[in-house]
């Protein structure tokens, strides 16, 4: 009998001891909780600097340009009525719609009708449009008379009788192309021819009836 007695204690002892709570020192790790899908659809939706450290570049301005001081798209026909002028890299020719009203009156009694390009060169304002079987540019002061008007000609829109007497005058010269010169103050075209003579460029003027003459181009 003693010995159950002993035995039971024993029991009792081993089974309070297994039942004693942990140390404060003692950790106990949980398993996470897997997060709601509404949580982790949350998380998903938030931008990526949010979730993380990373960078999120800046947009950048370097679209956007002044087209009011950028030089203006250059066409061929501008390109050969001011070749050899002082702007002839062409970045003086820039883009004007704010036009003086004296301006936008004389254009539109000088080519009724007609609705140009206009761009600022060297002060003065240029109307590009086409006229009749030419590409022409009318120029204005600003006070509204005009300067004149240019047109662009290929070589076979050329005079052959000028062509004629600018390759007897100046031999071994080769016409490249040509502008036609029509001013309120003279009563006869006037021809800006360009020749090429041994790799030298020139630019020559001459009337409409042969004659070489000077012009404040």
């Amino acid at each position: 009998m003693k010995n159950i007695l002993i035995h039971c204690c024993f029991l009792i002892l081993a089974i309070s001891t297994q039942a004693q709570p942990t140390t404060p020192n003692q950790k106990t790790i949980m398993p996470e909780r897997p997060l709601s899908k509404e949580k982790a659809n949350a998380n998903s939706r938030e931008p990526a600097d949010k979730r993380t450290n990373e960078h999120v570049p800046l947009k950048s301005n370097a679209g956007i340009s002044n087209t009011t001081s950028s030089p203006a798209t250059v066409s061929p026909h501008e390109r050969i009525i001011w070749e050899g002028t002082s702007g002839s890299d062409f970045d003086e020719l820039v883009p004007d719609t704010v036009l003086p009203a004296k301006v936008k009156t004389t254009f539109a009694s000088d080519y009724p009708g007609v609705i140009p390009r206009w761009n600022k060169y060297r002060g003065e304002w240029t109307a590009t449009f086409r006229n009749g079987a030419y590409q022409s540019t009318a120029i204005y002061h600003a006070n509204g008379s005009r300067r004149d008007t240019r047109s662009s000609l290929e070589y076979g829109q050329i005079p052959a009788g000028l062509i004629t007497i600018v390759t007897t005058k100046y031999p071994g010269s080769e016409i490249k192309v040509a502008v036609r010169i029509e001013a309120p103050a003279t009563k006869k075209y006037i021809y800006r021819i360009k020749t090429v003579t041994e790799g030298n460029t020139r630019f020559l003027f001459f009337d409409e009836d042969g004659n070489e003459v000077s012009y404040l181009y």
